[in-house]
């Protein structure tokens, strides 16, 4: 295997952690993509998981790479011969804000132009990791031309045929901070210091990432730091709640904020979560305008030619203030999966502040909402209604923070079956239920455990005609970003393969990977 991305990146030993932390979003477009070998058979093996590493991961990378080769002794094992194409990944990594100089030839400069380090000024530092400014890595995997010696003998290569390349998504934003040379947006801090509203300070992924009203909020910042995909040879970072960034897929350049060909408005609050639908061959996204009264959620389906397919622009009103983020997947035959929280709005402070610390909470007495919103362009007409559905109460509590990982269909389409990631947040103490706000961000496992959410796998079936709800926990092992062979996106799938702590069902950063098997249950775990 490749050494871990993060020791291409930096100098600093033994972080391989940020291969699959939290804080990172990946594509690969290529001819083969990378498949899960070699797993070992340690499903019950407990491994202490390396916090200096998953540290190391929330540092600011201060040199941006344009592009360079990975030599064969940065290779263990083989790199198969066909894996051709491009792996993308994107996440936050400057964690001072504008601590890199401006480029030489910027007309505004800061008056001390020189490098700040984390934890140099505290004042610059963001409140949480995910408040950083986004960077896009790329590798790229090409099979390599053996060299001839001095008499045209054909001999050993000293090339692996993968380069790879790193560089900051150029953001209005970052680009003001990095000339002004100051921290210039903090309104995000609130929703990470107000009381505890039941979700949206989980140390791995905070939902309320932006005040309530975008257009009150003059501090608003778009870090374009959570999702990347690359689709019609077009590569795109994300960011909830607002415009995605384009950029040069070979050189990783930014070219500036996309309204994809017109589709979106300016202030189009488009989710970084997307689809894929693989046997329609579409990407489906959405933006989501909630609201105390009712929140309106647009739905966008994307040719393969990243062309807006005709009358898939469609637009549903759903009850009460929805936080969707993950909640979202979606079937290639008829349906848009939305899993909505019980969220409370306090109307008075709704009115006065608009700000989400202050004006929402969780009911966990409450049970979330599952809606299916008809996809009119390929269910043929079955469907044109939505249906939402009450998930029944357990002990986890309602699905305040849920990652939806695929969904499909079955029995003719009576029955929708959705494969997601819960959080279960009971071990938190009491007092415990914020992060802490000052870099560095939990050194220890005990800091981890003590803020973070257990999580684990699970498949709900809905019955489509009854409208009753059954849940199977897959796995209860620590889990974290899944995902299956896109071949089989929206459509049943065999396999899921997530990033998982290696302590089991205990509380650890995420330093591993599991594949289990949905039909037989069988885990394996490396």
């Amino acid at each position: 295997m490749i050494r871990p991305i993060s020791t291409l990146l930096t100098s600093t030993p033994s972080t391989s952690s940020l291969l699959f932390s939290a804080s990172s979003s990946s594509s690969f477009a290529g001819t083969a993509a990378p498949t899960s070998q070699n797993f070992s058979d340690s499903s019950t093996t407990m491994i202490q998981p390396d916090m200096e590493a998953f540290s190391n991961g929330f540092c600011t990378v201060s040199t941006e790479i344009p592009c360079a080769s990975v030599s064969p002794d940065s290779v263990t094992g083989t790199i198969p011969l066909d894996l051709m194409g491009t792996y993308y990944k994107v996440g936050p990594t400057m964690f001072t804000a504008g601590s890199l100089p401006p480029p030489a030839n910027s007309a505004v400069k800061p008056k001390d132009s020189k490098l700040v380090l984390d934890g140099e000024d505290s004042n610059r530092m963001v409140k949480h990791p995910f408040d950083a400014d986004g960077a896009m890595f790329a590798i790229t995997f090409g099979q390599s031309q053996p060299k001839k010696d001095e008499e045209g003998q054909q001999g050993e290569s000293s090339d692996t045929g993968v380069t790879y390349r790193y560089r900051y998504i150029c953001t209005v934003a970052f680009d003001k901070e990095r000339k002004k040379g100051t921290r210039l947006y903090n309104a995000m801090d609130t929703t990470r210091s107000m009381a505890d509203i039941g979700l949206g300070n989980d140390y791995p992924l905070p939902l309320l990432r932006h005040h309530l009203q975008p257009g009150l909020n003059k501090q608003r910042k778009n870090t374009s730091n959570t999702g990347v995909i690359h689709w019609n040879k077009k590569l795109l970072s994300l960011w909830d709640g607002g415009l995605p960034y384009k950029l040069d897929s070979l050189a990783l350049s930014t070219e500036g904020s996309s309204q994809m060909g017109g589709v979106l408005k300016s202030d189009t609050p488009l989710s970084s979560k997307y689809v894929y639908d693989s046997k329609n061959s579409r990407v489906v996204f959405y933006a989501n305008n909630p609201d105390s009264a009712g929140s309106k959620v647009t739905i966008y389906e994307f040719n393969s030619r990243f062309k807006l397919v005709d009358g898939s622009k469609t637009e549903w009103k759903i009850p009460g203030y929805a936080l969707l983020s993950e909640g979202f997947a979606v079937t290639s035959d008829s349906w848009n999966v939305f899993i909505q929280p019980p969220v409370v709005v306090d109307q008075l402070q709704y009115m006065m502040s608009k700000d989400p610390g202050k004006s929402l909470s969780v009911d966990e007495r409450a049970s979330a909402t599952l809606h299916l919103i008809p996809r009119l362009t390929t269910n043929g007409g079955k469907h044109k209604e939505l249906i939402s559905l009450s998930i029944p109460l357990d002990t986890y509590g309602p699905e305040a923070n849920s990652q939806c990982i695929n969904a499909f269909e079955e029995d003719g389409g009576a029955t929708v079956v959705v494969d997601l990631i819960r959080s279960d947040r009971r071990h938190i103490p009491a007092g415990k239920k914020y992060a802490p706000k000052t870099w560095p961000w939990m050194k220890t496992l005990e800091e981890y455990s003590s803020f973070s959410s257990k999580k684990s796998l699970w498949r709900y079936r809905i019955n489509v005609k009854d409208g009753t709800i059954t849940k199977l926990c897959l796995s209860d092992f620590q889990t974290y970003f899944g995902g299956v062979n896109p071949a089989v996106s929206g459509q049943r799938h065999t396999f899921i393969y997530t990033a998982v702590g290696r302590m089991g069902s205990q509380v650890a950063p995420p330093q591993g990977i599991m594949k289990i098997d949905c039909d037989s249950k069988n885990t394996e775990v490396g």
